[in-house]
């Protein structure tokens, strides 16, 4: 800071904050595991090129120019995000408390924001629950500007649609809600697991557990039990 200053001011519309953790005391993400994007090989002949090369040595081929990013597209929300740049000196991590309960049923709902009107709506999900609280609802982004949001909505509807709907990610809550409805088949978890974070007003859902699936021998039984001969 300034010679005088003690304070500053610091708006996080990236949400950097909430993802890394406070100024001083960042919880970086674990280095993801990947393809190295080392080389680049030329369309038009085959010539493997270093990532930084503009034009082929052998053919002549040209790369096109990339794209310059359009500022509506950047991914930054419209309001700042209120999390606390710093800790409270104590470098501790809020208390976090997993909690496991038996699913009965699940409601799908869109959700539009009070707080942010502008914001993309979001797939409320709803879970009936066999006891206390009875009822508790998470919200899934597949809308959402940033990609690790993107990612996590990905991988709940891989888990939940099951294989048959792998190649079918929905982008928008609209297009998740019309998928269900028409006969996504979402299953329904046999346990949900939620994970309470001090000071947070909604829980977030770790896990999942799911009864196995019948056999066909076992299908073709209770086809013939519904049977009225």
């Amino acid at each position: 800071l300034a010679p005088g200053k003690e304070d500053c001011l610091i708006l996080d519309y990236g949400e950097n904050i909430l993802r890394h953790g406070p100024l001083d005391d960042v919880h970086p993400e674990a280095k993801r595991r990947g393809k190295r994007k080392d080389i680049k090989t030329c369309p038009s002949c085959g010539e493997v090129l270093t990532p930084q090369a503009t034009a082929c040595p052998e053919c002549g081929y040209v790369f096109p120019a990339p794209k310059p990013k359009q500022p509506s597209s950047l991914p930054h929300r419209a309001h700042c995000s209120s999390a606390n740049i710093l800790s409270d000196g104590t470098h501790e991590k809020p208390t976090k408390t997993r909690t496991t309960y038996t699913v009965e049923h699940v409601e799908y709902a869109i959700h539009h924001s009070r707080k942010n009107p502008d914001a993309p709506p979001s797939l409320r999900v709803t879970f009936l629950l066999a006891g206390p609280p009875y009822r508790v609802s998470v919200w899934k982004q597949p809308a959402s500007p940033y990609s690790w949001a993107r990612k996590r909505f990905a991988q709940w509807w891989r888990q939940m649609a099951g294989e048959g709907a792998v190649s079918a990610i929905p982008r928008t809550a609209h297009e998740a809600l019309e998928a269900i409805e028409v006969g996504a088949q979402l299953k329904t978890p046999a346990t949900v697991t939620l994970c309470t974070t001090e000071g947070d007003a909604f829980p977030q859902d770790v896990a999942y557990t799911f009864a196995p699936e019948p056999s066909v021998e076992e299908a073709l039984a209770a086809t013939d039990d519904d049977l009225p001969f």
